[in-house]
């Protein structure tokens, strides 16, 4: 299969023989040469992650159980900064 396409909610990544690095295509299409190069598709909706953790410590040491829900979504513009391929967060 050479040509591949996706629509405005996915992304496809094409990698292998012949690009330094991968190329990402939001809502478009790669070609991509068969048996050397590989197209992965990428869902950019919004997707619900459930966290469970059965046993947490404080900074005080008091165990704790955790329960939470992510919603995350990736954004379709691609950037080169580090920044946007990463996320840090906290809980106070």
């Amino acid at each position: 299969m050479g040509f591949h396409t996706c629509g405005p909610n996915s992304a496809l990544i094409k990698s292998g023989a012949f690009l330094k690095k991968p190329v990402i295509v939001s809502g478009g299409f790669v070609y991509s040469l068969p048996c050397v190069q590989r197209v992965q598709r990428l869902d950019l909706r919004v997707m619900t992650l459930e966290i469970y953790s059965p046993q947490v410590y404080t900074k005080q040491g008091v165990p704790i159980t955790v329960k939470s829900i992510a919603q995350v979504k990736i954004s379709r513009y691609v950037s080169n900064r580090p920044s946007a391929t990463k996320s840090t967060w906290t809980m106070h």
